[in-house]
């Protein structure tokens, strides 16, 4: 964990060195909030079969909405708006979605009810995809404070809902899972989940250091060494993330 913190910090520190590669990042994170939006989707009211359930996950789609917003009012105002540039590879939400983790909530826009098994996928991914988004957003905050502290702000006013969704997609989860012939399945798809992230992340991890690298960031030795020989591991890792666990039989 020692080792995973202090690379995000050092990774952060280049990022924030240049002006060119914190507005990339500024960019990406209001398309990953973006990315979370549901056109319509006003009112879950039923469809889910448990209040609770509905009414936090509207929560979520909302704050998701809202986080958009912030982003991209922060980055109109600057003139720096662009979301058009990023490559297609740097959304975590997309790969997940691409891989039919999240894959309910377009079943439900479609036919309007989702069996609940189907579900567990769904709230696990988005889970794994909080909880990391947290650790970033706390990293980048702290080191953004001294050149960017308008950035560093709006980060930390969006933690406070990120907080929010990884303590209830967790429970979300377990919630679901309790319904099952076979309860474990929760837990093997947080795990495959986290496992799937953690792998695409180091496989991805060239291509965020060389982006960067090309948008004027300036990395520290120590962490170029390190950043170059966990790049050849992650040559090794899939860049597509698996789908999710098969849901259990009569679930």
């Amino acid at each position: 964990m020692q080792i995973k913190l202090w690379l995000q910090k050092e990774f952060f520190k280049g990022v924030v060195s240049a002006p060119p590669a914190l507005t990339w990042f500024q960019n990406l994170y209001w398309s990953i909030e973006a990315y979370g939006e549901v056109p319509q989707q006003s009112d879950l009211g039923g469809r889910l079969g448990d209040d609770w359930l509905e009414r936090n996950l509207m929560r979520h789609l909302k704050d998701e909405q809202r986080h958009a917003h912030l982003w991209q009012e922060l980055l109109t105002h600057r003139g720096t708006f662009a979301p058009e540039q990023l490559p297609a590879w740097a959304n975590s939400v997309a790969a997940f979605d691409q891989s039919g983790w999240l894959e309910a909530m377009d079943k439900l826009k479609l036919y309007g009810s989702v069996p609940t098994a189907e579900w567990i996928p769904f709230f696990a991914a988005l889970h794994v995809l909080e909880a990391d988004g947290v650790e970033r957003f706390q990293t980048l905050a702290q080191v953004a404070d001294p050149v960017d502290p308008e950035t560093a702000r709006l980060l930390r006013s969006i933690l406070k809902d990120e907080l929010f969704h990884v303590q209830y997609t967790h429970e979300a989860v377990q919630r679901l899972a309790k319904g099952l012939t076979n309860p474990q399945y929760g837990a093997q798809c947080l795990q495959a989940a986290q496992t799937a992230y953690t792998r695409w992340r180091t496989a991805m991890s060239p291509s965020f250091v060389q982006t960067m690298v090309h948008q004027g960031a300036r990395f520290s030795l120590p962490f170029t060494v390190v950043s170059s020989v966990l790049g050849r591991i992650g040559a090794n890792q899939p860049s597509v993330i698996p789908a999710p666990p098969p849901i259990p039989e009569a679930a």
